[in-house]
């Protein structure tokens, strides 16, 4: 149970994990739609799917897996749903045999050099807690874990960020979905139906068309992926898998994108707060952990088409996560409330256009 699968074609497109093993004969089905990777598909390359497994007899791990792996390609006369980026560039490891995901912390850093003639560019981020980040949500802050019986809880606290950054600057952020795989630590909540993203981990979305006159300009850069916490030095316990891609939509001409970005409002780590009580006569802890963040990114981009044109990439969202520890820890209640909103906007003489904005709200209340 909790395998992680990836089928890539040297960037991740897919990746899932297969449900809680049986004794007897298991048989499962993943199904997705790769229209987005269209250009993949378009010259020969390797298709790889990795599906790591652990064989040990001594501790009754035995089992083998028999994979079958197919592709239905089809095909549109009016090229109606294809995608509309040209090129996909990886965010990860790059290894030409292995899936290209890495455990963050050390932070991922991936070179790259995007087409000279590139005018939008979107990043696609994996990322999923694992081990002592894999439920994240309920770690207590460090300056906390003192007032909780031994082997409580692990430390860090709940608050968790997955940071883009370009060359060392902030230009995304996510505020990760959390997800509850097969095999998690209370059956009720993922049988007899598994939760949201369980066998298909959602993706997030960044918005890097501001930055195309520093990516496309002919030299290398560095794409980082990095997740912090709240806590003063924004560490993280191990750890994160995390991958990604980035889509390029080209000019049609073979000319340099031009341009410059006009405004960046930035705080490089959210602003969070950590507060908390521990009652006298019960015992009992409470402690919340709040956070909030935004960004705004404005550029101009002249294509070598001549066309002229403003982006726009802004982002926000407020976190909270209030713990109570009840009868010395026994209990353990959290809830976890957060809004989210990303706004993606392109302007140019004649046409205005939003590029898949987004507003969530999560809200989840657990006990255990």
């Amino acid at each position: 149970m909790d395998t992680i699968t990836a089928p890539k074609g040297l960037r991740k497109s897919f990746r899932l994990d297969w449900s809680e093993r049986k004794l007897y004969r298991d048989i499962e089905r993943a199904l997705k739609d790769l229209s987005q990777y269209l250009p993949l598909f378009s010259t020969p390359g390797r298709v790889i799917l990795d599906l790591n497994n652990v064989v040990d007899p001594a501790h009754g791990l035995d089992g083998e897996y028999d994979v079958t792996f197919s592709i239905t390609v089809y095909v549109s006369p009016k090229e109606k749903g294809v995608a509309r980026s040209n090129g996909i560039v990886a965010l990860g490891t790059l290894s030409p045999d292995q899936a290209g995901y890495a455990g963050v912390p050390p932070m991922l850093n991936t070179t790259v050099r995007l087409p000279r003639n590139t005018v939008e560019a979107y990043a696609e981020i994996y990322a999923s807690g694992n081990a002592q980040e894999e439920f994240w949500y309920f770690n207590a802050p460090d300056s906390w874990i003192p007032a909780l019986p031994k082997d409580t809880t692990y430390g860090k606290g709940p608050f968790r960020e997955v940071q883009l950054l370009v060359d060392g600057q902030l230009a995304g952020f996510v505020s990760p979905y959390p997800i509850l795989f097969t095999g998690a630590n209370v059956p009720l909540i993922w049988r007899p139906a598994s939760a949201y993203g369980a066998f298909d981990q959602p993706t997030y979305k960044v918005d890097l068309t501001p930055f195309v006159p520093i990516l496309a300009d002919g030299n290398n850069h560095t794409v980082t992926i990095n997740v912090v916490s709240a806590e003063p030095n924004h560490a993280i316990l191990g750890n994160w898998w995390v991958s990604g891609n980035i889509q390029v939509v080209l000019d049609p001409l073979d000319k340099p994108t031009k341009g410059f970005i006009t405004k960046y409002m930035v705080s490089p780590y959210a602003n969070s707060n950590i507060s908390g009580t521990k009652h006298r006569k019960s015992g009992d802890v409470d402690i919340t952990v709040a956070a909030e963040h935004s960004l705004q990114i404005e550029a101009v981009l002249l294509t070598g088409s001549g066309a002229t044109s403003a982006v726009s990439w802004e982002q926000s969202y407020s976190f909270s996560n209030t713990q109570s520890y009840l009868d010395n820890a026994t209990y353990q209640v959290s809830e976890v409330p957060s809004l989210v909103t990303y706004t993606s906007q392109l302007t140019s003489p004649g046409r205005s256009r939003d590029r898949w904005p987004e507003d969530g709200a999560v809200h989840c209340t657990a006990v255990l």
